[in-house]
């Protein structure tokens, strides 16, 4: 039967290029059964940022080493 998670943290990794930065997780103490994340994330571009695809890759874990579904999208980037 499902259980409750814990201390779930989302994780967002880039790729394709540099200069992105991204605002650190916030850590999610409980969830029931069933939830889900929504979660928003602050995503800046630095000066030195060249024309590209930045490709993101977001999943979440837990405190039992747990990881969810990873998910995939790229966006375009230039200076």
């Amino acid at each position: 039967s499902p259980v409750a998670i814990y201390n779930v943290t989302p994780v967002i990794s880039i790729s394709g290029v540099k200069n992105i930065y991204v605002s650190p997780s916030q850590v999610i103490s409980y969830m029931e059964p069933g939830s889900k994340i929504r979660y928003t994330a602050t995503v800046l571009a630095g000066k030195k940022i060249k024309n590209g695809m930045a490709n993101f890759n977001i999943y979440a874990t837990d405190s039992n080493g747990g990881i969810s579904q990873y998910h995939n999208f790229s966006l375009p980037t230039e200076k």
